[in-house]
């Protein structure tokens, strides 16, 4: 039982981690990156990764219209 929960827990972090680094480049909390380790919530945020506007592009629009 402890290598099963071990298996889990190294599996968690292999997700988690770069979701991390993904959600603070894309201006995020990177918070949000917990989602992936639950069931059908780590497709919900890759869609609304997907399909949002991210908030590092809203501050670069601002740049180029100056």
């Amino acid at each position: 039982m402890l290598i099963g929960f071990l298996f889990a827990l190294i599996g968690a972090a292999v997700l988690v981690v770069p979701f991390w680094k993904i959600m603070q480049r894309l201006g995020y909390s990177p918070y949000m990156s917990l989602l992936m380790v639950l069931p059908f919530l780590n497709i919900g945020l890759l869609y609304y990764m997907a399909f949002t506007d991210w908030p590092v592009e809203r501050g670069l629009g601002a740049a180029d219209d100056a």
